[in-house]
């Protein structure tokens, strides 16, 4: 997967699509449930989470509660 800021879609069965800078090291996640961007995260930690058997679980491991979070969209409310 290219990191180029760009939207792409993942096989997850929670998890639609990411999008990472390498620049600005913002992780992006498109949940079913919602966006969620994701700060200062290591290129590292983006590679193994894609390239992971399974990028939701990986998310849990390396991701989730590790970095400064900020909601971007939320569907559940019927935000567009």
């Amino acid at each position: 997967m290219k990191f180029d800021g760009e939207w792409h879609d993942v096989k997850s069965s929670n998890i639609q699509a990411v999008s990472y800078d390498p620049e600005s090291k913002d992780l992006k996640i498109r949940f079913r449930s919602g966006e969620y961007r994701y700060e200062e995260v290591p290129l590292d930690v983006v590679t193994k989470m894609v390239e992971s058997e399974s990028i939701g679980k990986a998310f849990y491991s390396y991701v989730r509660d590790q970095f400064e979070t900020e909601k971007i969209e939320d569907k559940s409310k019927g935000d567009k």
